[in-house]
């Protein structure tokens, strides 16, 4: 089976065809544009140019949710409060980030703990298909 690299490293078969099913931890496509808007509008008005969408959308991600945090600090700056407040914020906010759902507690290294099951149509599988909800192990 011949395999191509398609939206960020994931690998597809070639033609298309057959029964290839990914785990997806991201938006699909669809959604995702539509949700991230706003930031790629927020983006051109700075004259900042399309480039890497993971990087770009998580550094929007780390600067507002950190600037926002820094503003409500109640001028009480340490690493202990930041880190508790963060956990708090992205459990109960809607952040603008190419992952649907995010959420951080006390020993939690990652903020998105889940994926989609995504498979492929289209010429040479060139979309994307949901096939599940968001699912958490």
């Amino acid at each position: 089976i011949g395999l191509d690299v398609v939206d960020q490293g994931l690998l597809l078969a070639a033609d298309g065809g057959g029964l290839v099913r990914l785990v997806y931890p991201k938006d699909p496509p669809a959604p995702r544009e539509a949700r991230l808007t706003v930031v790629k509008r927020w983006l051109a008005r700075h004259g900042i140019a399309p480039a890497d969408e993971t990087v770009q959308m998580n550094g929007y991600l780390a600067a507002t949710v950190t600037g926002m945090l820094l503003s409500h600090s109640k001028d009480m700056y340490s690493r202990e409060y930041l880190i508790e407040r963060m956990e708090h914020r992205l459990g109960t906010g809607i952040e603008l980030s190419i992952y649907p759902r995010l959420s951080l507690g006390p020993g939690q290294r990652y903020a998105s703990k889940g994926s989609y099951i995504v498979g492929v149509q289209g010429p040479k599988g060139s979309q994307l298909v949901t096939l599940s909800d968001w699912i958490v192990p």
